[in-house]
């Protein structure tokens, strides 16, 4: 039988813990061979002793979130080789020991979100070959060494959005086979090297929104055949090269919004045959041409609002015969004819020239 410990809150004043106020708060042996889970989140602990958590070999599940913790010893969780998930989300951490997870050889899921942690040691992450799940977002890490991730081959998840990081080594997802998500969103990353993502086939999530990126090179996302959604809005591309995005033939939902894209070379979609929605409002684009949009057979939602549009050659959308929604609001055009046959042989389509709410997939992350 599973025995879970949800911990009472420590006694007033004190914000220390050891292996005797462990077993009082959590009212029964935490060293009993059926526990797998102690749960002290929010219970204003500050510290931590290296013994605490000694002869409880069955914990699976660890969750310190919410606390006050700066440090961690580096042998707070030696002995724990069951432990499948640890979470340390929202303390006050600001380094890790690069020793501190020697041995949890069955780890899954790590959470170091929200807190001050500023670097990383190349070998923290050695030997952590169950790892599927890691979140240090919300930090301050400026840089991640090329190695960090080396030999992590079951990862799926890696989120590092809301750090200061302004680039990533070309050579930091080698290796990677498992990889389903990247989360960069929020950084300050100014360019992306072409081999980022070579041999990532199992992306299907990338996340580089809010950066300082200016431009991609044609050859950037060769081989990431599963992706789904790519979110690359709100930062400071002017534009798209013809050969871009021609690889990506799973692509479902692609936000581009918050640019400063002046332009875009046709069939620069042209492989993007499972697009359902396509996102490019609040860009700087005057002209729509006919071969713009060319491929885009299973396109529902294009977004177009807040452009300098003036023209839209009348058979820019011809290809798009599963439109539903075409967003043209706070646009300049005014030629009505245009306007009119935008939506023509598409039996579900409505065009918006007000403030719209398109209906947006949602692609959920693992």
């Amino acid at each position: 039988m599973l025995n879970i410990l949800i911990c009472n809150h420590l006694t007033n004043g004190q914000n220390y813990l050891n292996k005797n106020n462990l077993k009082s708060y959590c009212k029964c042996n935490p060293s009993s061979s059926s526990t797998t889970s102690i749960d002290l989140k929010y219970r204003g602990i500050k510290l931590i002793n290296s013994n605490t958590f000694i002869g409880i070999n069955s914990l699976q599940m660890l969750d310190l979130q919410g606390n006050q913790l700066e440090t961690f010893d580096s042998i707070t969780l030696n002995g724990l080789n069951s432990l499948l998930k640890l979470n340390l989300y929202r303390n006050q951490l600001t380094f890790i020991d690069p020793n501190t997870f020697n041995g949890l050889s069955s780890i899954q899921q790590l959470d170091f979100s929200s807190n001050q942690i500023t670097y990383i040691d190349l070998i923290t992450f050695q030997g952590l070959k169950s790892l599927q799940k890691l979140d240090f977002s919300n930090n301050d890490i400026t840089s991640i060494h090329p190695n960090t991730f080396q030999g992590l081959s079951s990862i799926q998840s890696l989120n590092f959005q809301n750090n200061k990081l302004t680039s990533i080594d070309p050579k930091t997802f080698q290796g990677l086979k498992s990889l389903q998500s990247i989360l960069l969103g929020n950084n300050k990353i100014k360019s992306i090297d072409l081999n980022t993502f070579n041999g990532l086939d199992s992306l299907q999530w990338l996340y580089l929104y809010n950066n300082e990126i200016t431009s991609m090179n044609s050859n950037t996302f060769n081989g990431l055949n599963s992706l789904q959604e790519l979110r690359l809005d709100q930062n400071r591309i002017t534009y798209i090269s013809s050969n871009t995005f021609n690889i990506l033939n799973s692509l479902k939902v692609f936000n581009l919004s918050n640019n400063q894209i002046a332009s875009i070379e046709p069939n620069s979609f042209n492989a993007a045959n499972y697009l359902l929605e396509l996102d490019l409002s609040k860009n700087n684009m005057t002209f729509i041409d006919s071969n713009t949009f060319k491929g885009l057979t299973s396109l529902k939602f294009l977004d177009l609002e807040s452009n300098q549009l003036v023209s839209i050659k009348s058979n820019a959308l011809i290809d798009l015969t599963n439109l539903e929604q075409v967003c043209l609001y706070q646009n300049p055009i005014v030629n009505s004819s245009t306007l009119a046959n935008i939506c023509d042989g598409k039996p579900k389509c409505t065009l918006y020239l007000t403030k719209c709410i398109l209906n947006y997939i949602f692609i959920y992350l693992i």
